[in-house]
């Protein structure tokens, strides 16, 4: 066991069932196969319905799972001390200190942006089983399959996916009528390809009218270039009438509608919480996963032309770029907003932020200890609209002054303004280290 995975934990654990005794971290989990963190508070209403589902499966699996040597961590998010100790008082397994400050952290780097919220970690490799442990004990109450270690890419991956419809069947019917009409690929000939999923839906606005017409077009241009890669249609339709006439519109591949397991599957491995999602796999890897190049590349699609999109693939995760490509729920990131700027005023927001991002936190520079992301927003775009109103900031019809925006919504929903109007290396970075007042998302 490494000394970084004792060190989250600090000197110390309680253990409830003992008197209140100290557990040394490093007792606590020699031997241990799986060690469950569990994030909670007293004043969390779903907690209480949860806390007593998980006591009884934790005696479950050691009565029907002797074997499989285990630990479950309480990490408090408690304000109260009273309410702590009531919290904990008939807990089995061991808990972190009260109002622990590496509770918090702990919160923070396995992204409990919610609780109650469980995550499932390897023992022996300390790497994350998964991180939607609630899930897997609400639909597994008796820990039959626990610890519910996820299957494979290429377990999960049907043998054939359904070739482009639009290229086949244009508007066809009748040719629906039969599964064995439908032209089908081996999956088997795409091991080696990046793989490119597509979470869509007939009945969302935004993917029918704009994203989808757009990654059609995008795909066909890629196509004509190359052919390292696959594009599929993972569809969250109702029925599979409106995944059929939806999938007529389409230049690229699909995931069959009858296989409803393996698209929930898809959903809770790659997190998909909203559509559209464009989510990049690298090619197949021995041990049958696909690596997770970027979770969501829709915001590469949404910006420039499809022919510069081309020279960005395979799409990997930018620390810098427009507002349209940032996972603005999972980074702390800097923003800098001026909409209305010239045409060289926006080239220099661009520039520092690429100076900032390549040359200063990306290096042993970076004392913030987080992985710090710059956007800019410089186009009356949806999304930017929308950041702008969410943190009270003046509309871009309106603005003429750069604005910038320290956002850090995993720390639940921090962010911080800069009353700076010159936007420049020293400005941002004096900022980042010292943001002033924090305010608080509604």
């Amino acid at each position: 066991m490494t000394t970084s995975f004792f060190d989250q934990f600090g000197d110390e654990l309680i253990s409830p069932s003992n008197r209140m005794s100290i557990v040394k971290p490093s007792k606590a989990f020699v031997g241990k196969e799986v060690i469950l963190l569990y994030f909670s508070a007293h004043w969390c209403p779903p907690q209480r319905q949860f806390t007593p589902t998980l006591i009884k499966l934790y005696h479950k699996i050691q009565r029907r799972h002797p074997h499989k040597r285990f630990e479950v961590v309480f990490c408090s998010l408690d304000y109260d001390r009273k309410n702590y100790h009531e919290h904990i008082k008939d807990m089995p397994w061991l808990c972190m200190p009260f109002q622990s400050a590496l509770s918090r952290q702990m919160a923070k780097q396995y992204k409990a942006k919610g609780i109650p919220y469980l995550v499932i970690i390897d023992g022996r490799n300390h790497s994350v089983i998964t991180t939607d442990g609630l899930s897997e004990i609400r639909n597994d109450q008796n820990g039959i399959n626990f610890p519910w270690k996820p299957m494979t890419f290429q377990q999960i991956w049907p043998n054939k996916i359904l070739t482009p419809a639009s290229s086949l069947w244009k508007s066809s019917s009748s040719l629906w009528k039969s599964s064995t009409s439908r032209k089908t690929i081996d999956s088997s000939t795409l091991k080696d390809k990046y793989l490119m999923l597509y979470f869509s839906a007939h009945w969302c606005p935004p993917c029918r009218r704009l994203t989808t017409p757009r990654l059609s077009e995008f795909y066909t241009k890629m196509k004509a270039n190359r052919d390292d890669f696959e594009l599929v249609f993972i569809s969250s339709d109702r029925n599979e009438r409106s995944f059929r006439e939806y999938f007529n519109t389409m230049t690229f591949c699909a995931l069959p509608y009858i296989l409803r397991e393996t698209y929930k599957e898809l959903v809770k491995i790659y997190q998909v919480k909203t559509i559209p999602t464009l989510v990049m796999l690298g090619p197949m890897q021995k041990n049958g996963q696909r690596p997770v190049i970027n979770p969501n590349i829709r915001g590469f699609l949404d910006d420039g032309d499809t022919d510069a999109i081309q020279k960005e693939f395979p799409f990997h995760v930018p620390q810098y770029g427009s507002i349209t490509r940032a996972a603005l729920n999972d980074e702390k990131c800097v923003l800098l907003f001026h909409e209305n700027g010239s045409r060289k005023e926006q080239a220099k927001v661009k520039e520092v932020i690429k100076q900032l991002a390549t040359e200063i936190y990306n290096t042993k520079n970076n004392n913030d200890g987080d992985n710090m992301k710059f956007y800019w927003s410089l186009e009356h775009g949806v999304i930017g609209a929308k950041v702008r109103s969410i943190l009270n900031m003046p509309s871009a019809l309106i603005s003429t002054i750069p604005a910038m925006i320290l956002l850090d919504i995993p720390n639940n929903g921090a962010y911080y303004v800069s009353s700076e109007t010159e936007i420049s290396v020293e400005s941002i970075t004096q900022f980042i280290q010292s943001p002033g007042k924090r305010w608080q998302i509604d």
